[in-house]
């Protein structure tokens, strides 16, 4: 059995059947919660292992210098990926607008290009 699934057929779930796990899952500890906040972080979802490392504190678990390093990284990298898209979004519309005032004026030099001169 893997995660309470056993390989049966069955038409609903193709191969897998969802059976009754045969034990209790193990409790919840500190090494646990920050696997996950360092795991959710490095996939993009700081936002979540933000609200993760409060429920973590709220248990009593507090959390070490480690689990706060994977949640900054995670935060870090996601603004970075953001500033990259704006500046993209930034740069294509730029462009789009260089050729409209190209496309305005073709007998006039544009005004981006004087102040370039």
């Amino acid at each position: 059995t893997i995660h309470g699934a056993s390989k049966k057929s069955s038409p609903v779930h193709g191969n897998w059947t969802i059976t009754q796990p045969s034990q209790k899952a193990p409790p919840v500890d500190r090494m646990a919660y920050q696997t996950a906040i360092a795991s959710l972080s490095k996939s993009g979802y700081s936002r979540t292992a933000t609200q993760l490392l409060h429920r973590m504190r709220s248990k009593g678990f507090p959390p070490d210098i480690g689990c706060y390093e994977a949640l900054l990284i995670g935060i870090a990298k996601e603004a970075g990926r953001n500033a990259n898209r704006a500046s993209e979004s930034t740069m294509n519309t730029t462009a789009n607008n260089d050729e409209d005032l190209t496309a305005k004026s073709k007998d006039e030099t544009p005004l981006h290009k004087v102040a370039l001169q």
